[in-house]
């Protein structure tokens, strides 16, 4: 049964700007993963980790699939209205923590040669 909880995931870009989707969620557990289901911006999404890895799974006007562990390369297509182009993405460093009623993942990655920071947060309320 998915419980109702919120997620916050900050997004920091090079030059330090940084983006932040906040949204209501639904999350269960299957199959050894954790799994979060939100919208984002009208798009439907994804979360899928577990202690090594995350998948981000976007559909949408922006459409995308984005696998993160750290030492791991991988090419991401992103679809939009505009059309289609690919990005290697390199995962430096991926971290999840449990305190209390929040999980938190920290990620490093660099895309398209560009250091990046993604922290999400999953709890009760934000």
């Amino acid at each position: 049964m998915p419980s109702e909880k919120v997620i916050s995931i900050t997004t920091v870009s090079p030059g330090g700007e940084s983006q932040e989707i906040r949204a209501k969620c639904r999350c269960y557990s299957k199959e050894g993963k954790e799994h979060v289901l939100f919208e984002a911006d009208g798009d439907r999404c994804r979360i899928s980790f577990d202690k090594s890895s995350l998948t981000y799974r976007r559909q949408g006007e922006l459409s995308f699939e984005l696998f993160l562990s750290a030492g791991t390369k991988t090419d991401v297509k992103m679809y939009t209205s505009y059309g289609a182009s690919e990005i290697t993405c390199f995962t430096e460093a991926y971290n999840v923590s449990e305190t209390g009623d929040a999980i938190r993942i920290d990620i490093k990655y660099n895309m398209a040669e560009e250091a990046r920071k993604m922290e999400i947060i999953i709890k009760e309320k934000i």
